[in-house]
């Protein structure tokens, strides 16, 4: 089966909201890269040059060889930890509800199908439905094209279409104190030794409320 679809296909993501800690696990393990440009992202880098890393960028590429970080993901991937702003790409936001958003370039039901069977391996305890329209994501005359429920591990094909709901704008979401302080455990034992010594360092100085894209 083959769908030709437009530059930029819309496609949504629907189900039950994510507790932060599991959005911020689907967020850090689809992520594009670790090259976000900000002052907790510079002493993030200078703690990784401390030791056996000489960047971020270079424990990106080994969490990826570990199989943390998924692999195979271009349509489906996203930017919270990279530095692009004005993009909200991603399955889902940072307080865990699900996202909307345009699949860069020409993507074909084939390239989407297997991005999505990928999601649903990584993630068997997801339970979502996505569809992807026939125009982009801020048509308000889209139509569906296609539907797929992910459910148990496993990825099959749905008529349960989401309705094309009137595009809501939102504006570019900046990584919070709880998601920076997840990333910073999850980097803890190879990196900063201890799980709060950088982020009580942080705190002190108020590098949270001086966040930048």
């Amino acid at each position: 089966m083959d769908i030709d679809l437009p530059k930029s296909a819309g496609i949504r993501f629907a189900g039950t909201q994510l507790k932060e800690h599991e959005a911020f696990l689907l967020l850090i393990r689809t992520a594009s890269s670790f090259q976000r440009n900000s002052f907790i992202f510079n002493l993030f880098s200078s703690r990784c040059r401390q030791l056996k890393y000489k960047n971020l960028q270079e424990v990106y590429k080994y969490l990826k060889e570990k199989g943390f970080i998924v692999s195979g993901l271009d349509y489906l991937d996203n930017y919270y930890y990279e530095n692009i702003g004005g993009v909200l790409k991603g399955i889902c936001n940072l307080d865990g509800s699900f996202n909307s958003f345009n699949l860069c370039k020409h993507p074909t039901y084939k390239e989407v199908r297997n991005e999505l069977t990928i999601i649903a391996r990584e993630f068997p305890a997801l339970e979502i439905t996505a569809t992807i329209y026939d125009s982009c994501i801020s048509d308000d005359n889209k139509k569906p094209a296609f539907s797929f429920l992910i459910k148990d591990g496993l990825l099959c094909s749905t008529e349960n279409h989401l309705s094309s709901l009137p595009y809501e704008f939102r504006e570019y979401e900046n990584l919070n104190y709880n998601h920076l302080n997840m990333f910073a455990k999850l980097l803890s034992k190879d990196i900063f030794g201890t799980e709060t010594e950088l982020l009580d360092w942080c705190i002190k100085r108020k590098y949270f409320e001086t966040l930048i894209l």
